[in-house]
């Protein structure tokens, strides 16, 4: 009788890993997504130089490559 609750444990403790490696994979896609489209908002806005002016457009990118470094740090301790 112990041997199988022992055995459904396992099971149990097996299939919550392998849900918690879904989750973290989707959330890792997901992280990647949005870093690619701050990555083009910000490559976006070094061509708007000239309608919003240097400081406004070294605001703005400062802005998202920080946001990028956010999700990056994210993306590196879901991968931990």
């Amino acid at each position: 009788m112990a041997e199988q609750r022992q055995g459904q444990e396992l099971r149990l403790a097996k299939a919550m890993d392998a849900a918690e490696r879904v989750v973290y994979f989707g959330a890792a896609l997901f992280l990647l997504a949005t870093i690619g489209m701050v990555f083009y908002s910000a490559g976006a806005s070094v061509i708007r130089i000239a309608e919003v002016g240097p400081l406004g457009t070294a605001l703005e990118v400062l802005d998202k490559v920080l946001l990028v470094f956010i999700f990056a740090e994210l993306l590196a301790r879901s991968a931990r």
